[in-house]
């Protein structure tokens, strides 16, 4: 499960549903577990659409998108989350409201806020903040990594409760041995400083053993690699196609010393619209190379 997901749901609810018939008690048990997963789930990563949600939550069976709908209806007409449209027919994104914040904050010692501010408004239009296609790429990832491998995620919208940190990864994963990877999700160009800060976060994650920036995380694991999450179909704003894996297998080359060597996981995204529709996952192994330090 989750890192946080354990334990989470209202005891209140559950006794109360206890007292009723057979039939309805494992109906209602449930719904309590699913809909409070849901809004756990939603405060974690900060906004989150049924698709992802039902990745977290469910086998991949052809109902379990129409079930997380249903599920997200039923928190909206309680006025636990609140519902944004997203563009270019991408589906429709959950926040939590003032009322879920409250909620969730109760079941535990971490306090989380209404995301009812998330986006702008332009011309009268609701509009996603710019990150919203990367966010989503990361989240996508992270669904797919816990569904596929069973593994513990912690996404980025928890670790940016701390600060002075130089560079936050797109999400933590830690598999059943509690070991920890750094995640980076790619779908864009990216050079300079960009570069070099994702190049760093990945060196560190692969070869040094105490590296560890963030408090938060501690209690699941340590990290010891790291994973880059690349879209198969990446294209610039030219329509050329972009080699992501190439720019950082490059750049990593170029810190290593002679005769160094680092192992770096790649799960390779296939999109559905601006989701993750499946992903694929595969070792890299990084070698020294004199050639490229030119």
């Amino acid at each position: 499960m989750n890192g946080w997901l354990e334990g989470w749901y209202p005891k209140t609810l559950y006794r109360v549903s206890k007292q009723l018939g057979s039939h309805m008690a494992y109906t209602e048990i449930q719904r309590t577990e699913n809909t409070g997963k849901f809004l756990q789930l939603i405060a974690e990563h900060g906004w989150m659409r049924p698709q992802e949600l039902a990745v977290f939550s469910f086998e991949a069976k052809p109902f379990a998108i129409k079930y997380a709908e249903s599920i997200c209806r039923r928190l909206l007409a309680e006025g636990l989350v609140i519902s944004r449209t997203l563009p270019a027919r991408n589906g429709t994104a959950f926040v939590l409201s003032k009322y879920g914040a409250e909620v969730v904050s109760g079941w535990q010692i971490i306090r989380f806020g209404s995301g009812k501010d998330w986006g702008r408004i332009k011309d009268g239009v609701w509009m996603p903040p710019a990150s919203w296609r990367h966010d989503l790429l990361a989240t996508g990832v992270l669904a797919h990594i816990h569904r596929k491998l069973g593994w513990t995620v912690f996404p980025e919208h928890m670790l940016r409760r701390e600060v002075d940190v130089e560079k936050y990864p797109d999400g933590l994963v830690f598999d059943m041995n509690e070991r920890g990877l750094w995640l980076e999700v790619e779908n864009s160009r990216k050079s300079g400083a960009s570069m070099n800060h994702l190049v760093k976060a990945l060196y560190l994650a692969s070869t040094t053993s105490s590296f560890f920036p963030f408090d938060s995380a501690q209690h699941l694991g340590s990290i010891k690699g790291a994973i880059v999450g690349i879209v198969r179909t990446s294209r610039d704003e030219r329509g050329f196609r972009l080699n992501h894996w190439t720019h950082i297998e490059n750049a990593l080359k170029r810190r290593l010393t002679p005769n160094g060597q680092l192992n770096v996981h790649v799960a390779w995204i296939t999109l559905k619209g601006a989701g993750v529709k499946s992903v694929e996952f595969e070792t890299k192994h990084v070698r020294h190379n004199p050639q490229n330090l030119a």
